[in-house]
């Protein structure tokens, strides 16, 4: 099950906890992805986070700008009206710690799970 979150709740987290939340919203998208994918073989929510901790932060812009065009032809599998936000939630992610790219596709991912669940 797709688990929709609070996007201003989930931003003053990652605010507070100075971006410590982020690598979890960053687990729980990558988890929602691909439970919407139905792919077993589609990254762990956890070697993301892993993976972006040992390269200093850097796999994390490869992860916004690889899940942006997912969660992109997700939408256009469900005839949702969207556009690829991939290059510039990447560059969104550079000046704001990833926080502007995370509400964008919890946004994305929220509507995908009303869109799922409705029909």
């Amino acid at each position: 099950m797709i688990q929709k979150k609070s996007i201003v709740t989930s931003v003053i987290l990652g605010i507070v906890t100075c971006g410590i939340y982020n690598l979890y919203w960053m687990s729980q998208i990558t988890n929602n992805v691909a439970d919407i994918k139905r792919d077993n073989s589609y990254r762990t929510g956890s070697s993301v986070v892993l993976l972006t901790i040992v390269t200093c932060g850097i796999y994390g812009y490869y992860w916004v700008y690889v899940t942006s065009r997912d969660i992109f032809y997700l939408e256009q599998d469900y005839n949702m009206r969207t556009s690829d936000n991939s290059v510039i939630n990447v560059i969104f992610a550079i000046f704001t710690m990833q926080l502007v790219p995370l509400a964008i596709m919890q946004s994305s991912i929220n509507n995908l799970s009303d869109e799922i669940y409705s029909a």
